[in-house]
């Protein structure tokens, strides 16, 4: 929102607190100019703050039906509303005949209130919404494919936050040669995100910095509610395994060495969520050997606000050995995702 248009709320928002004292003081003709009034600063804010000023009150009027009555971005009532305004105003200003009763001030300062509040409700949609927009933006650019390398210090970020490591950003250094994709002290993660079928996050942000840019009003913007639904300890730990064995494959065949790579897996799986009421159960003997097979020197994990380090040889760096089995979530600060 304008600076411009931020002080004309403010004055439509003075004008009804008049309002309410001229009502009290039995001041009906006052009351109903000042409600007006009221109707017309928020109406030029709305006006201004979309590029299109005007200062006559009948250029005002007209270009609020014009801009914004007639594209539906206003309800037709709310146009009507302050024609109606303007000429009781222009009564109490001028009739010497006709008497202003308190029923229409009263009715006129409700109205006002109504006006002056859904017209604060578009601003301010305005203003969230080209917030939204530059959000969506900036992670259009995040996850574009030249960005993958800071994606991958950012898990490794989280990943020591959540387990309670201490350490200063210059420690998580990107490998010249992968793998691996991050060195940490003696630790050498091999960074993998696992994302839901089809989901591309790219493709996800480009659609929404559309969406936000043609969207009318706030219910353009809302997203649609699915409750999360729980996924099992041993579910996800094969789905780490499965998509794991491809980058093992991979490796195998340029000949390179796993057992001196630690396999941090990110999980990324919309509207779900890892039971951690208790720490994880033992794994079956079959996820333990296929976990053993790919010969990993450790293999952990983070999802949402927890760290977990799901199997770690003896060689592994010490503060991966020493959590092993455990779900942790000890990271003090409020975003745990914080670059």
């Amino acid at each position: 929102m304008t600076p411009d248009a931020e002080k004309l709320l403010e004055k439509a928002d003075h004008a009804l607190r008049v309002v309410k004292e001229l009502l009290a003081k039995d001041f009906y003709a006052d009351a109903v100019s000042k409600a007006y009034y009221a109707m017309f600063y928020a109406a030029q804010a709305w006006l201004l703050d979309s590029g299109i000023k005007r200062v006559k009150h009948s250029a005002v009027i007209s270009a609020l039906g014009q801009y914004f009555a007639k594209t539906g971005k206003l309800e037709p009532k709310y146009h009507q509303m302050i024609i109606q305004a303007q000429q009781d105003r222009e009564i109490a200003y001028y009739d010497i005949y006709k008497i202003i009763t308190q029923k229409l001030a009263e009715k006129r300062q409700i109205e006002a209130t109504e006006f002056v509040a859904e017209i604060k409700k578009h601003l301010w949609f305005n203003k969230d919404k080209s917030d939204l927009v530059d959000e969506a933006e900036e992670n259009v650019v995040f996850f574009n494919n030249t960005k993958k390398q800071e994606r991958e210090q950012l898990a490794c970020k989280a990943f020591l936050r959540c387990l309670g490591e201490n350490f200063s950003a210059d420690e998580l250094k990107l490998s010249e040669e992968e793998p691996p994709d991050v060195i940490f002290r003696s630790a050498r993660f091999e960074v993998m995100e696992i994302l839901d079928d089809n989901r591309k996050r790219h493709d996800e942000f480009k659609n929404k910095v559309a969406q936000y840019n043609q969207a009318k009003s706030i219910a353009d913007v809302m997203e649609s509610y699915h409750a999360p639904t729980s996924i099992s300890y041993e579910d996800l730990v094969s789905l780490i395994i499965q998509e794991l064995q491809k980058k093992v494959d991979k490796y195998r065949e340029r000949k390179i060495d796993c057992a001196q790579l630690d396999a941090l897996v990110y999980i990324n799986l919309e509207n779900k969520y890892l039971d951690i009421n208790e720490q994880p159960p033992r794994l079956s003997n079959d996820l333990n050997k296929n976990l053993k097979s790919q010969a990993w020197r450790s293999v952990s994990m983070v999802m949402g606000v927890h760290s977990h380090v799901i199997y770690a040889l003896e060689s592994a760096p010490k503060f991966i050995y020493s959590s092993v089995g455990q779900i942790r979530s000890k990271c003090l600060i409020e975003n745990i995702w914080k670059c």
